[in-house]
């Protein structure tokens, strides 16, 4: 097979599978209005007899498709800006090859990601329902499909987080600019997309901790739960993974960027301190403005280097990555409150006022 047929192969590949996760939200979208209408017919208004927490599942499956669709696209552009931007010291032939390896590294991983969560769900099933499995066809082979969908976008995801180990692995360039304009020594574009990707992720959590919140007021649901503050620690402990792990490589380029930068600064010090002196003695006004103007341009530099980051986010993103996820913990300091007298009542006595007709 020619050199330009491999290409070529890709690209009808990730056209065909751009058309069939188009098609799957369309089909979970009319999935989604199915089940309710049966509801209605079934038990008309009653909503709160509404299987609600299947409903409010397939809406956030259907959002976080959604989203991890465009993960590619992002990937893409954000290896092309590093590149733009110097931070990736690459040709064009090398960052070509670079992005090839990098796109069947992902697809490797989607479809072992698919294969093992796929697997996982019908374990589960037969675990849960032993004998009865036959009873459940349907709703089992509609979850393992589901599963393979969202394992192939995690095994995607999984993929890209190694971007760090292969740019080091294919010998690419990193190099960190400090005062750069992002406040990320010019890699911010790492940080967005990780922290973007921790956001598609966080849906699960998201949908959890509300459900956490609601079960008290939907009873027929209260043996969730327990398990559910379980899930949400865990969906939470991934999350946060998801987002440092993958930046783990870079932060440590950006150290030693930055420790190589600081010998510079202290030529500097030395320098700023004998222009400060040659100002303080000179009695021409033209020569201090010249020795001034050095002296400002050499004073920025050095705080450049003494306050460049050295990881690839910026403080706008911390600060939003750590205020999303303070709220995710919200249901474990509520149920240290619920566990503990006399929040215990209050709340009791609140659920008791939700839930009289």
């Amino acid at each position: 097979m020619s050199d330009t047929g491999i290409p070529r192969m890709k690209k009808e590949a990730s056209r065909w599978l751009d058309i069939f996760s188009r098609g799957l939200l369309y089909a979970i979208g009319l999935l989604v209005l199915a089940v309710c209408y049966m509801y209605y017919r079934e038990l008309g208004w009653d909503w709160t007899s509404w299987d609600l927490m299947l409903i409010s599942g397939l809406l956030a499956f259907i959002l976080a498709l959604y989203l991890a669709r465009t993960i590619p696209a992002r990937m893409e552009q954000t290896i092309e800006r590093l590149a733009k931007r110097g931070v990736f010291e690459v040709t064009d032939q090398a960052l070509a090859d670079f992005q090839s390896k990098f796109e069947t590294r992902a697809r490797r991983f989607a479809q072992v990601g698919a294969f093992v969560i796929g697997l996982i769900i019908l374990i589960s099933f037969f675990m849960a329902f032993k004998t009865n499995i036959r009873s459940r066809i349907p709703l089992t082979a509609l979850e393992i499909f589901l599963g393979a969908v969202a394992g192939y976008y995690i095994g995607q995801m999984v993929a890209y987080g190694t971007l760090g180990n292969l740019t080091r692995s294919e010998r690419i360039s990193v190099v960190p600019r400090h005062g750069h304009i992002d406040r990320a020594a010019g890699l911010k574009p790492i940080g967005d997309f990780y922290f973007f990707q921790a956001m598609v992720l966080a849906i699960p959590c998201v949908y959890i901790a509300i459900w956490w919140f609601i079960i008290p007021i939907l009873p027929h649901y209260s043996q969730w739960r327990n398990p559910y503050l379980g899930l949400l620690a865990v969906a939470l402990i991934f999350e946060i993974l998801s987002f440092f792990v993958p930046m783990w490589i870079f932060h440590q380029i950006m150290q030693a960027q930055k420790t190589k930068y600081l010998s510079e600064a202290d030529e500097l010090s030395k320098a700023i301190v004998a222009l400060e002196n040659r100002i303080l003695h000179s009695t021409d006004p033209g020569e201090i403005s010249d020795l001034q103007k050095q002296l400002d341009l050499q004073r920025e530099k050095y705080w450049e280097i003494e306050q460049m980051p050295t990881w690839p986010v910026d403080a706008h993103t911390r600060r939003k990555f750590t205020v999303n996820n303070l709220l995710l913990f919200l249901p474990f300091v509520f149920d240290f409150i619920r566990t503990a007298q006399p929040w215990k009542n209050i709340l009791n006595a609140l659920v008791e006022i939700l839930t009289t007709e």
